[in-house]
């Protein structure tokens, strides 16, 4: 007897189809792993077909099966996992999925993104590499990594594997900015309970850096504070002998005249 899982992928907005989507049927044992029937992929209109025979899912005997129970999952041009259909349970011989996406499904299957900006001149601020982590009692996993656009966004995609465990329902996701040497800037607060798709701006405050500095035989620690696109600086002027109190005051004018140009 011949089998067939048919049907449509869509965006959920507008109802259009959605070409070039890979999409896989498996049948859900308990017993054992489970079965892979086929795949398809989408045409122009979003639509897909999948046949099998009954030897594709039935294991004989000892896991007797009246129909398959059927599980789909939709991958993008990137073999990246988007959608995960629920199970349909003892399937007849054609079963059909009418899949809605919605635009952020064609990323990833989750996603967290958002804005990133200077807290003081609230600026946008690119090129910024950002991780997503899901916040556990115990290790918090990591969820992907991405780095801000021209416009200071950002969206990392994940799957649900990336964060599912026994008490998992939905994802707890943060977000940590760095620089380029790897420093963090800011943290983000935790998204507790996350729907599939979440936002979170972070705003890059004042930040205390040191660093060790070296140049041919010489070297040095630089200490300055880091708002955003600012840099603060503190320069500390040491008097040769004879230099007079009236001559260190109006150096210390000149200096902050030309450094706040």
């Amino acid at each position: 007897m011949a089998y067939r899982v048919y049907g449509r992928v869509r965006r959920s907005d507008n109802g259009v189809g959605i070409p070039g989507m890979r999409v896989k049927a498996y049948d859900v044992d308990w017993i054992s792993s489970d079965d892979y029937l086929g795949s398809d992929t989408t045409d122009g209109q979003g639509n897909f077909e999948i046949t099998f025979d009954r030897d594709a899912f039935d294991a004989g005997w000892y896991d007797p099966e009246g129909g398959p129970d059927i599980v789909v999952k939709v991958y993008n041009d990137q073999n990246r996992l988007v959608y995960r259909s629920g199970e349909r349970s003892g399937a007849g011989k054609d079963t059909f999925f009418d899949i809605r996406l919605d635009p952020l499904d064609l990323i990833g299957q989750y996603t967290v993104g958002g804005r990133v900006t200077d807290a003081r001149s609230g600026r946008v601020l690119c090129n910024l590499p950002i991780r997503a982590y899901d916040d556990d009692l115990i290790f918090d996993d990591p969820l992907g990594s991405g780095t801000t656009d021209h416009n200071g966004n950002y969206i990392i995609p994940y799957q649900k594997s990336s964060f599912d465990g026994w008490f998992e329902g939905n994802p707890d996701p943060y977000v940590k900015v760095r620089n380029d040497s790897g420093r963090t800037l800011a943290v983000s607060s935790t998204r507790s309970e996350a729907p599939r798709h979440s936002t979170i701006h972070v705003n890059i405050g004042s930040q205390e850096i040191e660093r060790s500095m070296s140049e041919c035989i010489y070297g040095w620690t630089a200490r300055y504070r880091q708002e955003g696109t600012h840099i603060v600086v503190r320069i500390r002027l040491n008097p040769d002998s004879g230099i007079t109190d009236a001559t260190m005051t109006a150096l210390r004018s000149t200096w902050k005249h030309w450094t706040a140009g």
